[in-house]
């Protein structure tokens, strides 16, 4: 079984459909990449598979539990984790305090100061900031500093949104070996990216969604290849 299974998953906002029937799986392990123009549902197909948008239709199975009318925390707790577009810091709180957020509840102290320590040491920068408010840090640093939140609540499954939204183009390449990197470290991916050829060099499976539907999936480098692809998000063939 997938640790992710969605079928069918439709979201309306009043009478626009943001998504049409929305069917993929994510394997233990993967790192799996949706891809689309904006307006597409790609953001809100991570909204929905995180509680926070009503589903008007459909059915979403994480672990082998079915999480389709779950509340946010709950699917939190069951450690399917959101790192949303933006980054969406709390910025008058310290790096520290940020990171201290992302904590599941029930940690003890000392597991909190473990995960934490692993945080700085994967994002050294971090560590030397960490008595800074997270608004003083730069865009780059604000971005490790949302990973890294996310990564306290030891995500299962990493739903990550437009990691690289916003950042110098120097800075987009560090991003994504980051997500590599966690991925060998055992986290299971699921990409929402509009830099679509950095998402497809790095993802082992992809979707590209059109106007809420999927109409398009394979590995990262089949869709590479692929002459519709290239056209369309990799700027020509």
């Amino acid at each position: 079984m997938p640790l992710l299974q969605v079928d069918e998953l439709s979201v309306s906002y009043g009478e626009h459909r943001a998504l049409r029937g929305v069917s993929l799986t994510v394997e233990e392990g993967e790192i799996v990449a949706l891809i689309g123009a904006n307006g597409a549902g790609k953001s809100t197909t991570l909204r929905a598979l995180s509680g926070l948008l009503p589903h008007g239709g459909g059915r979403i199975v994480f672990g082998g539990e079915e999480i389709t009318r779950s509340e946010p925390r709950a699917i939190v707790e069951r450690h399917l984790i959101h790192c949303p577009e933006g980054r969406q810091v709390f910025g008058r709180l310290t790096v520290q305090e940020n990171l201290l957020v992302g904590a599941p509840r029930q940690s003890s102290r000392r597991a909190i100061r473990e995960d934490a320590a692993e945080v700085y040491a994967l994002f050294p920068r971090l560590a030397e900031r960490r008595r800074q408010q997270a608004r003083t840090l730069s865009g780059g640093e604000q971005q490790m500093l949302a990973l890294g939140r996310a990564l306290m609540a030891k995500p299962r499954l990493l739903m990550l949104d437009e990691p690289s939204l916003g950042l110098a183009p120097n800075l987009v390449a560090s991003v994504f070996q980051v997500v590599a990197g966690l991925n060998r470290r055992g986290v299971t991916i699921l990409l929402v990216e509009q830099n679509a050829r950095m998402a497809l060099s790095t993802a082992n499976r992809a979707y590209v969604l059109e106007v809420g539907s999927i109409v398009l999936s394979g590995t990262g480098q089949a869709l590479l290849q692929d002459s519709a692809v290239r056209s369309a998000y990799l700027g020509g063939l």
